[in-house]
């Protein structure tokens, strides 16, 4: 425990995350290291402001998150449901709620949220 930068790697390691992209000549690894154990020591002391549920239908195909949004194809329908973000200012209630007519149902769907693309494909045997 006497070498930070393997302290660190080590911590990293114990609650299952990876180091960000910031050059190691930027920040020491002291304070890497400082920040992960703050982080660690903080997390349980959350409180969380909102809870958002969403139903979904037992019959949906697919249900995954892409982007973000999450989404699910059920109908013949492709129902897209924005994630919550506190980057983006906008309370749950106000999150968009997104339905596009897929005939026949999707079999994979991708979303980037950068390009405003979604696409859709369907197999056929």
């Amino acid at each position: 425990m006497d070498f930070q930068h393997l302290r660190y790697k080590f911590e990293l390691a114990v609650v299952g995350m990876k180091d960000g992209p910031a050059a190691y000549s930027t920040r020491s690894p002291m304070i890497r290291l400082q920040l992960l154990l703050a982080y660690k020591k903080d997390w349980p002391r959350l409180k969380w402001a909102d809870e958002q549920k969403v139903r979904v239908p037992a019959f949906a195909t697919q249900v995954n998150v892409s982007g973000s949004f999450l989404y699910y194809v059920a109908n013949q329908t492709l129902d897209l449901i924005e994630l919550p973000s506190c980057r983006t200012g906008r309370p749950p209630s106000q999150t968009r709620h997104i339905k596009y007519n897929t005939t026949p149902d999707a079999d994979c769907v991708a979303i980037d949220p950068l390009q405003s693309l979604i696409v859709t494909s369907h197999t056929y045997g």
